[in-house]
């Protein structure tokens, strides 16, 4: 059997209420008759700098799939698993930057 991507938030509209269960369930039949979505891109934060006057720099994450800013760097990187536009999984890098935060290696 083969895993496939399903919308579990339409799922929940599938719901019937079980009287020899006593609560509300969810057929194998609806399961089975969800549509696939398609699959998450996964991107990474690429830092980007930006000069703000001769002597000063500002770094900011840009999202490597859809091109979308968030200053500053540190801060995308550790609050966003995911890219607020486009939904693109973000974690690989997250986990990356957590080792290298701590003293480990990439």
């Amino acid at each position: 059997m083969q895993l496939r991507l399903i919308d579990a938030d339409a799922l929940k509209g599938k719901k019937f209420y079980s009287h020899e269960r006593r609560e509300k369930c969810v057929s194998v039949y609806a399961i089975d008759m969800m549509p696939t979505i398609e699959p998450r891109p996964h991107g990474e934060w690429i830092k980007e700098c930006l000069q703000i006057d001769e002597h000063h720099f500002r770094s900011f994450a840009k999202c490597s799939v859809c091109g979308c800013g968030f200053k500053p760097y540190s801060f995308a990187v550790k609050e966003f698993d995911i890219c607020p536009k486009c939904g693109a999984d973000m974690r690989k890098l997250q986990a990356s930057y957590e080792q290298v935060k701590e003293g480990g290696t990439k």
